[in-house]
């Protein structure tokens, strides 16, 4: 759901296909490691080392960092890295209820943009029920404009 328009943009259902020793198979293409780091996103996007998302121990004022190569394909892979930190516990409303979880705040950069990302996690699940990623690119500002009316 867009986060100022709140028209919903795209449904996302995931789906476990199987479990492979730590490895967790989506039906859509991810792999996520047994404390839901992201491994892969699709067939052909990897993270390495895996992009630890997820905290090892849901505590308000944990912090940690990550750094990961993302590669697609056989195309030259790009750095991106989060800090992260767990800020406080907050009552979340999603279409599945109502829950206690915590959040988790997420400030990093990919391909020369910065981005935001926040998750808000229930302890022994080590998955969001709810999360805002933020995009926050490279501003660009118009400085002059010329308007003209053609006949």
């Amino acid at each position: 759901m867009d986060i100022f328009s709140h028209v919903v943009t795209r449904r996302v259902k995931l789906v476990v296909k199987r479990v492979e020793g730590n490895r967790v198979h989506m039906a859509d293409g991810s792999v996520l490691d047994a404390l839901g780091s992201v491994l892969a996103e699709s067939p052909n996007r990897r993270f390495e080392p895996a992009l630890q998302v997820n905290p090892d121990v849901l505590q308000i004022g944990r912090k940690w960092s990550t750094r990961y190569l993302q590669t697609e394909g056989s195309a030259l892979g790009a750095w991106g890295d989060y800090d992260f930190r767990v800020t406080s516990r907050q009552l979340v409303k999603v279409p599945a209820g109502e829950f206690s979880a915590f959040r988790v705040d997420g400030l990093g950069s990919f391909r020369g943009s910065s981005q935001r990302m926040t998750r808000w996690m229930l302890p022994g699940l080590n998955f969001p029920v709810r999360r805002e990623l933020e995009r926050l690119g490279s501003a660009r500002v118009l400085v002059s404009a010329r308007q003209a009316v053609s006949s």
